[in-house]
């Protein structure tokens, strides 16, 4: 069966075709109470949809692809200046974000209006640094 995907990027889900390499625990109970709204994966880790899609197949999500964002783990490349039109968009009308901190630190550097209906950003790991060290003025 197909999962529905509500843009660019379209995550088909089998059961069992996907391995669980991501735990959210933690998040996954914060994404319940906020259930009917539709959570926004914008990543390098290109496991993350389709782990939340075994994990809840009632979840919607709004997985973003763009040129803009490169590679994985340590060799992320991310330039926001060259974010598509309809990525920007789709990034300002998102409540719930499950991201990079990187990526985070760069969208909010170079647009701090850029997620302005961001509720709830969701780390795709612990270290949080690049946040408190970027140069953001809200």
């Amino acid at each position: 069966p197909q999962r529905p995907v509500r843009r660019s990027v379209a995550v088909v889900r089998r059961r069992g075709s996907y391995p669980k390499t991501v735990s959210f625990e933690f998040g996954w109970r914060v994404l319940e109470t906020m259930s009917g709204n539709i959570v926004t994966v914008f990543s390098s880790i290109k496991g993350i949809a389709p782990s939340l899609c075994d994990s809840n197949p009632s979840l919607l999500l709004n997985v973003l692809s763009d040129p803009a964002l490169d590679g994985y783990g340590g060799t992320v490349e991310f330039d926001p200046s060259r974010l598509q039109e309809d990525t920007k968009a789709s990034l300002a009308a998102a409540e719930i974000l499950i991201t990079e901190p990187f990526v985070l630190a760069k969208l909010l550097e170079h647009d701090p209006s850029g997620l302005s209906s961001l509720r709830w950003c969701q780390s795709t790991y612990a270290g949080v640094d690049p946040i408190f060290n970027a140069r953001i003025s809200l």
